[in-house]
């Protein structure tokens, strides 16, 4: 793993690769706990607000390139 860094750069490095392993090893726990819902990509089973348009951009293009198509991710759009 490679991290970069632009403060203490007196600190040896061993003393910041060993502070990052902890940070990084609470966020694995937690990360990896993570059961995250299917995202509906039928557009019409919600309600879309303006603030949405990202989320709608990014289903739309999930779907048009075959990657999700209703309930079940990976298969093709018909």
């Amino acid at each position: 793993m490679v991290i970069g860094r632009n403060y203490n750069i007196d600190q040896p490095d061993r003393v910041i690769r060993e502070f990052e392993d902890t940070i990084f090893g609470q966020d694995q726990m937690v990360v990896e706990s993570q059961r995250p819902e299917r995202v509906p990509f039928d557009l019409a089973a919600e309600l879309h607000l303006r603030f949405d348009a990202v989320a709608v951009a990014y289903r739309k293009a999930m779907r048009d390139a075959g990657l999700a198509a209703g309930s079940a991710i990976g298969t093709a759009v018909e």
